[in-house]
């Protein structure tokens, strides 16, 4: 294919070629910078002392004195000690050991850190860059403290990396610590971590190469006794719990209770963020959400991942969700407060029911695995639009309001008995199921979905390819107006003549598209019996339908395929539950309701034409008798 720029514009649109073209070329800049870094390797003496000015380090090239930017330090095997004070480097490392004089520090710029030496006491790393350590060491120190300051990881690919019984510190100035945790579980007994207090500030763990858990002992997150102080700078949306990020490869599981600590002032948000990497599931809370503040702090879900709520929560400020997806796997999952669903997915991986009300702010979707229930027994309000996905069943029990509309994209959505759809139109897209019993407002059946239930509707409309039905059991459905499409399938189970699917219709009973409707009969559990009448459709409305069976009629077709069109007083046969085939006879002008309106719609059992045959044969024989009788008597 020859290129040129209008061909390059087709392919990728400009700003997509402008942003491709800027993110290479600051790709490409950062690694000449780290090319060029100047490597210095430590010339000793072993144990000796590294600081900003010493000669312990042989440069590669270049100068000679310590640069953060641009100086990489290579200690091998050997032992330094940092001197008091701070020591400055891109990166650094190493297998020797680490160790410090009191409130020694070193400073990391932005080159990707590697050590799998030992650290030993009072040793501070300060990360200025966005860059990761990796240490797959081991931690002899008591009291490291961490500090990031403008984002970095310390990914922690050993299970001696981190001191479990340690009094070490991390804190978190102006942006989010992350921990990748590559080879062990973190378990924090007496640890002490800070979210300092500037505006974005906050902690996030990833599981690397398995599931990994983060336990705290003694106290929830957020206490007045705990591990991190949430709150306590006064800040509203500014500290983040995070699960995941773009390296994880699995789900990383908080087992401990987290305290949202609310306060006694204005409502703050705490904000749990959640990005899957590779995995598909970002993170997962076990343990229980509480708030011992005065004011109910609100949770608020961001990010593009998932997220897990899966223990007994008792906070009652609310649950926000901006992005991504929330699982909720526990019946008091979202607490006991309002749910706010402002962008992202609703979803569960068990069977289970959830009371909130929610709040349905922006256009939503709520999922539902395979073989799994979600019951919904709190009301769905505003004016957003939900989308139902996945192979479960969503159930409402609520009178609900929200006025955007359903779509039914996969599995099942039922509205019970006492729940209803009051003010949305529910689209069921092909593969999908709206099982109805209670009441809906507007009903479209797409082609190849089903809709069924003996619940109400204000319009409904059964399209080329759809499927409508009672139900089965002799259910009746309600409509105020229906219209079937030619090619639509309209489906009748019959029972006997008492017991028998039926449409009640009020107001009118309509025709769209081209073709003929399709009638189909469920007859299994039918036993045939002459003269028996079923009324498919109730039509409660004055004048004929679109469906007078000389304009328009059903078609049906029988147990050999072949289609018959079914006019009115039109006979045919089909195969009841004896595997027999019996004759019906159709008529669109039944009075059945006693609304003194020839109009409904019904089908009648006959006498096959061999039965016929036969009873006239018997009434002429018996005719005739009668009839030699009497002239014998007379001739007498």
């Amino acid at each position: 294919m020859k290129m040129n720029a209008k061909t390059v514009d087709a392919m990728w649109p400009s700003s997509v070629v402008v942003r491709g073209w800027m993110t290479g070329l600051v790709a490409a800049l950062a690694s000449l910078a780290q090319v060029h870094a100047a490597n210095y390797t430590w010339s000793g003496p072993d144990n000796g002392t590294w600081n900003q000015t010493d000669t312990n380090w042989t440069p590669s090239s270049g100068a000679t004195v310590w640069n953060a930017t641009t100086h990489n330090a290579l200690l091998g095997s050997s032992n330094a000690t940092v001197f008091n004070g701070s020591v400055y480097v891109n990166s650094f490392s190493g297998s020797g050991t680490l160790s410090a004089n009191v409130s020694s520090s070193i400073r990391l710029g932005t080159g990707n850190s590697s050590f799998s030496g030992t650290i030993g006491e009072n040793l501070r790393f300060v990360w200025d860059g966005a860059a990761t350590l990796d240490f797959s060491g081991n931690n002899n120190d008591t009291a490291n403290q961490w500090v990031l300051r403008n984002g970095g990881i310390f990914r922690i690919s050993s299970a001696n990396a981190w001191k479990t019984t340690s009094n070490s510190k991390v804190e978190a100035n102006s942006t989010t610590f992350t921990f990748e945790l590559a080879a062990a579980d973190l378990s924090i007994n007496t640890g002490n971590m800070f979210l300092n207090n500037s505006g974005t500030a906050g902690l996030r763990f990833a599981a690397l190469n398995a599931d990994r858990t983060v336990t705290w002992t003694g106290a929830a997150v957020g206490g007045a006794a705990t591990a991190i102080n949430w709150g306590a700078h006064g800040n509203n949306i500014g500290e983040t719990l995070a699960f995941g990020n773009a390296n994880a490869t699995h789900k990383l599981i908080w087992a401990s209770g987290i305290d949202l600590n609310g306060g006694s002032g204005a409502t703050l948000t705490r904000k749990i963020d959640a990005i899957n990497g590779s995995a598909a599931v970002g993170g997962e809370i076990s343990g229980v959400i509480s708030d011992s503040g005065t004011t109910k702090a609100t949770l608020l879900k961001t990010g593009s991942g998932t997220l897990i709520l899966s223990g007994s929560n008792t906070y009652a400020g609310g649950t926000t969700i901006n992005s991504g997806t929330l699982v909720a796997d526990h019946n008091a999952a979202l607490g006991s407060g309002l749910l706010t669903m402002a962008g992202g997915a609703l979803s569960n991986s068990v069977g289970n029911t959830l009371a909130n009300t929610i709040n349905l702010q922006t256009d939503g979707t709520i999922g539902v695995l395979a073989t799994k229930t979600l019951t919904l027994s709190g009301a769905i309000t505003n004016v957003g639009a939900l989308t139902k996905r996945g192979a479960g069943t969503l159930n409402l029990e609520a009178v609900n309001t929200f006025s955007g509309g359903f779509i039914i994209d996969n599995g099942t959505l039922a509205v019970g008995a006492s729940g209803a759809l009051a003010a949305s139109t529910v689209a069921v897209n092909s593969g999908a199921t709206l099982n109805n019993q209670g009441a809906v407002l507007g009903l479209i059946v797409n082609p190849g979905g089903l809709a069924t239930g003996g619940g109400s509707y204000g319009t409904a409309t059964n399209l080329s390819g759809g499927t409508l039905t009672p139900g089965v059991g002799g259910d009746t459905n309600f409509f105020q107006r229906l219209t079937l499409a030619g090619g639509s399938t309209n489906l009748f189970w019959i029972g006997s003549a008492a017991t028998h699917d039926m449409s009640v219709v009020t107001n009118s009973l309509d025709y769209t598209g081209s073709g003929m409707p399709q009638l189909k009969l469920d007859l299994a559990s039918y036993t045939w019996n002459s003269g028996d009448q079923v009324v498919l459709y109730d039509n409660r409305f004055s004048g004929m339908s679109a469906f007078d069976g000389t304009n328009r009629w059903f078609q049906f077709t029988d147990a050999f395929g072949a289609v018959s069109n079914l006019y009115n007083n039109t006979l045919f046969s089909a195969v009841t539950g004896g595997s027999s085939t019996n004759l019906f006879r159709i008529n669109y002008d039944v009075l059945a309701s006693g609304d003194g309106q020839f109009n409904d719609i019904a089908i009648t059992a006959i006498p096959e034409p061999a039965s016929l045959n036969l009873l006239l044969l018997i009434g002429a024989a018996y005719w005739l008798r009668r009839r030699l009788h009497s002239a014998r008597r007379w001739r007498g």
